[in-house]
């Protein structure tokens, strides 16, 4: 749609659309707060995380355009948490599937929470939560992590200095996307 417009103009819309979702999420959250969606896999989602998805691939391709342009993308503490969560969410997923769930925590250097705690649940879905000290099993920097582990850049054992069953399991994800 802003294919030709000024792009002091896109940017003014794409700041009015986020806005705009920011109170539809609000009223999300009010009105149906446990409702379930397809999600990108047509998997059944909780429609958070769902959304969720969408911020992270944002996330994602922000940096795909900011990166090789030399520029270090900015983001909040709760941007870069969510985007954290999220894509070791979505690479521990392909393992989850066929019940070969991951458990591993992983240290995501200059991240707001830095350790976080992959793990199967109760219910047989998976869990990524904010853990406790730096002691962990795998450590990399956020953004080479996320990135490989979508598929982009190094191999996962290569941003992790080491190669473990949690580490073939989270790299699944990265042989689906690509």
């Amino acid at each position: 749609m802003s294919d030709g417009e000024p792009w002091a103009d896109t940017l003014r819309a794409l700041r009015s659309l986020v806005a705009e979702e920011d109170v539809l999420l609000a009223r999300k959250v009010l009105r149906n707060p446990s409702e379930t969606v397809s999600g990108p896999l047509r998997r059944t989602l909780h429609w958070s995380v769902s959304s969720l998805h969408s911020l992270w691939d944002a996330w994602m391709h922000e940096r795909d355009i900011m990166l090789p342009l030399g520029a270090v993308p900015a983001y909040t503490a709760t941007d870069l948490r969510l985007a954290s969560m999220y894509g070791l969410l979505g690479a521990s997923a392909p393992a989850g599937w066929s019940g070969d769930h991951v458990r591993t925590t992983v240290l995501l250097e200059r991240s707001p929470d830095g350790c976080y705690e992959i793990a199967p649940t109760s219910t047989g879905s998976t869990r990524v939560s904010i853990a406790q000290g730096d002691d962990a099993e795998l450590r990399g920097p956020v953004g080479e992590v996320l990135d490989s582990l979508a598929g982009r850049g190094a191999e996962p054992h290569e941003v992790f200095g080491v190669s473990t069953p949690a580490v073939s399991k989270l790299a699944l994800l990265r042989k689906v996307a690509t």
